[in-house]
């Protein structure tokens, strides 16, 4: 599996994108998504159909086609599986994270999540893992610290269309991700230690030294 330090996919002429979780991130994502030029919003996932009615609602307020729309606990599922779909947008709850990830990638998907990715050392290795071995681009959505609360850093939605759109690599990538996400498990293994310092996982393998 090769490091997906510096990963260029093939330029896309549109990026086709499928959000799962239509809450209120949710629907500020759909609204964000369809103002960038280039990116269109072909499908929605949630637990309840309101979520996926005001989705839709939404696009077609904005003048945007309606998209496809899947209900249910796994809905995340049959958005990765759709051919209309380039890159899974996650913005379900945490514990839906992981799974529509590695689903996302296994299913030949880019895939856009917001922090913690997982929520454990071996998950993050195992998207790290998926990431190499599917050859896509596994996009940490880190919001910047001088963004007020409640929004969303657009910037970074520019960022990655615009990468995908020209064959550029990304800012940030699973091994940025995977490192964001294991501090959840080592803060509460250092807590427990009594605050001891805990070395964080070297997700590139010291590929990383190849960049320099």
């Amino acid at each position: 599996m090769g490091s997906m330090h510096g990963f260029r996919c093939d330029p896309m002429e549109r990026v086709r994108v499928g959000v799962c979780g239509i809450g209120q991130r949710g629907i500020e994502a759909i609204r964000r998504l369809s103002n960038i030029p280039g990116l269109v919003v072909t499908a929605i996932a949630d637990i309840e159909q309101r979520g996926l009615d005001a989705g839709n609602a939404k696009l077609e307020k904005m003048g945007k086609p309606r998209s496809h729309a899947f209900l249910g606990p796994e809905s995340f599922r049959p958005v990765a599986d759709d051919p209309e779909v380039d890159l899974v947008y996650v913005t379900a709850p945490t514990p839906i994270h992981f799974r529509a990830a590695v689903y996302a990638l296994e299913a030949g998907r880019h895939c856009a999540v917001e922090l913690p990715c997982a929520t454990t050392i071996e998950e993050c290795w195992q998207l790290v893992e998926t990431a190499e071995r599917t050859r896509r681009h596994l996009i940490p959505l880190a919001k910047k610290p001088d963004v007020p609360p409640g929004d969303t850093d657009g910037d970074i939605d520019i960022h990655w269309s615009h990468c995908l759109m020209n064959g550029l690599p990304m800012d940030a990538d699973v091994y940025d991700a995977a490192t964001w996400s294991c501090l959840t498990e080592l803060s509460e293994k250092s807590v427990s230690a009594g605050s001891a310092p805990l070395e964080v996982p070297d997700f590139t393998r010291g590929r990383w030294k190849d960049a320099e």
